[in-house]
C-alpha cells in the first residue's frame, strides 16, 4: 500500500482539476448570460466572479505543476529502481544511490551508510553536488541525527537545524553550519541495515514534506537493490573461496596420492633389503652352527664368524627398533651444554685402531673457542657415530677421515656443527636429495656389498629434527673427493 500511495494522490488532484475546470465552464457561461439580460448592472459581481476565475485558475497551475513535479519524480524512481535492480554489483548500486539521492533532492552532499557486523554504522560511498567523492575531511555531518534515525528506525527532516530546537545545541550543528538535513532509515524486512544522510549548509528549506516522503519511498527499494547485490557478492567470495579450497584440497590429495606411492616404493625397497640383509647372516650362521656340531678343527674360527653374523642381525634389528621408537616419540630429548671437541675428539680416539686396520688416516681438527652446543650428549653422539661408521666404510685403504666442529652464521643465528668428511666414491648430485629417506640405498652401497639397510642417514635426521637443528651433506659425486656430513645446531645460551 506505501508504494501505491504517491500514485493515488495524483488520481485525487487529477479528479480535483477536472471538478474545477468544470465549475470555471459554468461560471463563465453563468456569466455571459448575466451579461446579456442585465448589462451594465452586472459589472461589480462580473468582475468578483473573474477575480474568482484567476484565483482558481493560479490554484490549478500550481496544482499542476506540483503534479508534474511528482510525476518527474515517480518517473525518475521508475526508471532508477529499474537500474539499481538491475545491477548485482555493489559498487554500482551503492554510486547510483547516492547519485539518485543529490539529483532528487537538490542535496549539496550525501552519505550512505552501512551497519557493520559490529553494529557501527560506515560510510560506504559520499558525493557532493558535482557527483564527486567527498574527501575523509569533507565528512562533517551531524552524527546526532544519524544516530537518532539508525535507533529510532524514523526519517528526520528539518528546514534549517541552527534554528531547530531540537539540535540546534548540538556540538556538530554548529560547528559545521549545518542547515537543511534530510536523514531516512534503509531497511530490509523491518531490519535497520543502515541510513542515507543529505544536507545542504548554504541554504535553508532545501528539503520538504515532499521530498522526505519521496527519498522514504526510495529508500525501501534502495536498501532490497543494495541486500541484493551484498548477497550475490558474498555468494560469489563464497564460491570463489569454495573453487580455492578445493583447488588446495586437491592438490594436498595428488601430493597425499604421491606421498603414499613414495611410500609403497620405499616400502618394496626395504622388504628388499631387509629380505637381503637378513638372509645372508641367518644363512651364515646356520653354515657355521653346522660346521661346529662336528667340532673339527676350525672351531674357534667358526666361532668367530658366528658371532660377527649374529652382531650384524643384532645391528639390523637396532636400527630397525631404534627408527621406530623416534617415530612413536618414545626417544626422550634431555639439551645440555655440550662441548662438540670433547665429543668428537673423544670418538676420534675410539675409532683410531679400526681406522689404522683399514689402512685409512682418521684425525680431528678442532677450534679451541668452539662455543658448546644445546644438545643431548648421547643422541649427537649417535648421529656422529653413524657418519663416522659410513665415513669408514666406504673409504678405501690409504684413504682420510676427517672430524672437524665449524661454525656458521644463517638466517641471522649462530650455528655450531660437527663434521665428517671423507675421501672416498662420493654421492652424486641425483642421489642427494634421497639420501635421507629411509631404507634408501645408493648405487656405492649397493654394488660396494658393505652391509647396511638405509636407515642411518634416517636416524641422524630424525636425531637432528628433534634438536631443531639440521643435517647437511655436500658431495660432488667425484671418487677420491668424497662427501661431507655436517650436523648443526643452536649454540647453548
Amino acid at each position: 500500500m506505501k508504494e501505491t500511495a504517491p500514485l493515488s494522490r495524483l488520481d485525487e488532484r487529477l479528479e480535483r482539476l477536472v471538478h474545477l475546470v468544470s465549475e470555471l465552464r459554468e461560471e463563465i457561461l453563468g456569466a455571459r448570460a448575466e451579461l446579456g439580460r442585465n448589462g451594465s448592472r452586472l459589472q461589480t459581481g462580473l468582475l468578483t466572479r473573474l477575480q474568482s476565475m484567476s484565483d482558481t485558475l493560479a490554484a490549478m497551475e500550481k496544482m499542476a505543476a506540483d503534479d508534474e513535479h511528482e510525476r518527474r519524480n515517480l518517473r525518475a524512481l521508475a526508471k532508477i529502481g529499474q537500474v539499481i535492480n538491475s545491477s548485482l554489483d555493489r559498487d554500482t548500486v551503492l554510486n547510483e544511490v547516492i547519485d539518485t539521492i543529490i539529483r532528487l533532492t537538490g542535496a549539496q552532499r550525501a552519505f550512505l551508510m552501512l551497519r557493520r557486523d559490529d553494529g557501527e554504522l560506515e560510510t560506504v560511498v559520499a558525493r557532493n553536488w558535482e557527483r564527486a567523492s567527498l574527501h575523509p575531511g569533507e565528512y562533517e555531518i551531524s552524527t546526532t541525527i544519524v544516530n537518532q534515525v539508525a535507533h529510532e528506525g524514523r526519517p528526520i527532516l528539518t528546514t534549517n537545524a541552527q534554528g531547530d530546537p531540537r539540535f540546534q545545541a548540538q556540538v556538530s550543528i554548529i560547528a559545521y553550519s549545518l542547515r537543511s538535513i534530510l536523514c531516512v532509515p534503509l531497511k530490509v524486512k523491518g531490519e535497520l541495515m543502515g541510513v542515507i544522510y543529505a544536507d545542504h549548509r548554504v541554504r535553508e528549506g532545501i528539503f520538504t514534506e515532499r521530498e522526505r516522503s519521496l527519498i522514504a519511498s526510495f529508500a525501501h527499494q534502495a536498501a532490497v537493490a543494495i541486500e541484493n547485490a551484498q548477497l550475490y557478492e558474498a555468494t560469489r567470495n563464497y564460491a570463489t573461496e569454495l573453487e580455492q579450497r578445493v583447488r588446495e584440497r586437491t592438490a594436498e590429495l595428488h601430493e597425499a596420492n604421491a606421498n603414499l606411492q613414495s611410500l609403497s616404493r620405499l616400502k618394496d625397497e626395504f622388504v628388499a633389503n631387509v629380505s637381503h640383509e637378513l638372509r645372508t647372516p641367518i644363512t651364515s650362521v646356520k653354515l657355521y652352527a653346522a660346521l661346529i656340531e662336528k667340532r673339527n678343527d676350525k672351531h674357534e674360527e667358526y666361532v668367530a664368524a658366528l658371532m660377527r653374523e649374529t652382531s650384524r642381525l643384532e645391528h639390523i634389528v637396532e636400527s630397525l627398533l631404534r627408527i621406530s621408537y623416534l617415530d612413536q616419540g618414545q626417544v626422550v630429548v634431555t639439551p645440555a651444554p655440550v662441548n662438540l671437541d670433547h665429543l668428537a675428539a673423544q670418538y676420534v680416539k675410539d675409532r683410531q685402531p679400526l681406522a689404522a686396520s683399514r689402512g685409512l688416516n682418521l684425525r680431528f681438527e678442532g677450534q679451541a673457542d668452539h662455543p658448546p652446543a644445546l644438545a643431548d650428549a648421547e643422541l649427537i653422539g649417535e648421529a656422529l657415530s653413524i657418519l663416522l661408521t659410513n665415513a669408514l666404510n666406504y673409504t678405501s685403504s690409504g684413504g682420510e677421515v676427517v672430524i672437524s666442529t665449524p661454525t656458521k652464521t644463517a638466517e641471522g643465528r649462530t650455528w655450531v656443527g660437527v663434521s665428517v668428511s671423507d675421501t672416498g666414491p662420493g654421492i652424486s648430485p641425483e642421489e642427494q636429495p634421497r639420501l635421507f629417506q629411509r631404507f634408501f640405498r645408493g648405487r656405492v652401497g649397493q654394488s660396494s656389498g658393505t652391509p647396511g639397510t638405509g636407515l642411518g642417514l634416517a636416524i641422524v635426521k630424525e636425531i637432528m629434527d628433534r634438536h631443531e637443528g639440521r643435517v647437511e651433506v655436500e658431495s660432488e659425486g667425484v671418487p677420491g673427493r668424497g662427501a661431507v656430513f655436517t650436523c648443526w645446531l643452536v649454540p647453548a645460551q
